[in-house]
């Protein structure tokens, strides 16, 4: 597997956690 397509990937998973805590604290 890629390592840019893993990178981009694990990014993106970690984007939409944060914006789940920013949701949970508003």
């Amino acid at each position: 597997m890629n390592i840019l397509v893993i990178s981009e990937f694990f990014q993106s998973i970690l984007q939409s956690k944060l914006c789940m805590e920013n949701i949970k604290i508003a």
